[in-house]
């Protein structure tokens, strides 16, 4: 695989499509398998799989993580026009991919509809949201937790880029400084790192913190005095089909959150009553939703992390996932069995 994660488009085009091509080497004696299963971050990682389900009659399950081609064209990594033409090229191929698949896995419900209208097979066609990366962790913040109302600390923990739309934080965050014990921690770091601290200074947004990168350890401490995590991207069609790992995490540790992503992500935290879902990129909704976490008793932080840790249990933990990938790949083996007998 050639590595590059800079934002030159030709570097990341090679470190996309090299693992695919070269994978495509990797299959002997197929007869030993009897399916493949694609984790696919990138749809490139189908082009192995792809070949072999034609050559050798090998089924798999694709695994979609990310939408494509919305995710590159949508990026801004390839620009305007290269991004159009890329698109419109990749379309027929990445079409097939999806008709071709055994089954298809999607992260969110919405962005299944989507993978269906793009050419996967309706009745092979599903959704399995991501879990958290570290359950156990997870688990004892949750049990550990002890919500109180005397303080009110909303924190961001992820890569500090543009598509989290973190201008809106810093611009709300300096509209509450009058609200005792508030403060914003910033946890993690990017490319806009740097605009987002001189955006915080310019407004003298003093209760915003930036932490800088924490280590997987450390974040067990940061869960633990969050009172409400912020869960955040621009309000871009890809966006309102996904649903961000963050919010796993953060459900996971039994952490209230204040979600300002449309579609899915959302709808998940109204339904299982988690805590404030505002419009992306509205500054006015997230200063009210700010001053609303404030306000909040020591009780109602107290159920919305218990429904947290139920909604993630109930849909998103690695149990309720996992089934939902075995039972696509049983499928596939059952369709695979009933048509060697005819």
């Amino acid at each position: 695989m050639i590595v590059s994660h800079s934002r030159n488009p030709l570097g990341r085009i090679l470190n996309y499509v090299s693992f695919g091509l070269s994978s495509r080497r990797l299959v002997r004696n197929a007869d030993r398998f009897d399916a493949v299963y694609v984790y696919a971050p990138q749809l490139t990682a189908a082009i192995g799989p792809r070949t072999w389900s034609r050559r050798y009659a090998l089924p798999y399950v694709l695994h979609v993580q990310d939408v494509w081609p919305d995710s590159i064209v949508g990026s801004g990594m390839l620009g305007a026009w290269l991004g159009r033409g890329v698109g419109a090229l990749l379309g027929p191929w990445i079409r097939s991919v999806y008709r071709s698949a055994g089954a298809v896995v999607a992260i969110a419900p919405s962005m299944a509809q989507l993978l269906v209208e793009r050419g996967a097979s309706a009745d092979r066609t599903s959704h399995a949201l991501n879990w958290s990366v570290n359950e156990e962790m997870s688990a004892e913040v949750a049990a550990a937790r002890t919500p109180q109302d005397r303080r009110t600390t909303v924190t961001f923990a992820g890569n500090l880029g543009e598509v989290q739309a973190l201008d809106v934080l810093i611009r709300a965050a300096s509209r509450v400084r009058d609200v005792p014990g508030l403060v914003v921690e910033i946890v993690g770091s990017g490319v806009a790192e740097e605009r987002l601290r001189d955006l915080a200074q310019e407004l003298g947004a003093d209760n915003v913190r930036f932490l800088g990168r924490v280590d997987a350890a450390g974040m067990r401490d940061v869960y633990l005095r969050s009172d409400f995590q912020l869960v955040s991207l621009a309000d871009l069609p890809l966006f309102r089909v996904t649903v961000p790992s963050k919010l796993a995490a953060s459900l996971a540790c039994g952490v209230p959150v204040v979600v300002a992503v449309a579609g899915d992500a959302g709808q998940l935290v109204r339904d299982g009553d988690c805590g404030l879902v505002v419009a992306p990129g509205d500054d006015d909704a997230l200063v009210e939703a700010l001053r609303s976490a404030a306000r909040s008793t020591a009780e109602q932080r107290g159920s919305w992390g218990r429904n947290a840790r139920q909604t993630y249990e109930s849909k998103m933990s690695a149990r309720a996932g996992i089934d939902t990938i075995e039972h696509a790949l049983l499928k596939v083996l059952v369709h695979e069995h009933m048509e060697s007998a005819r």
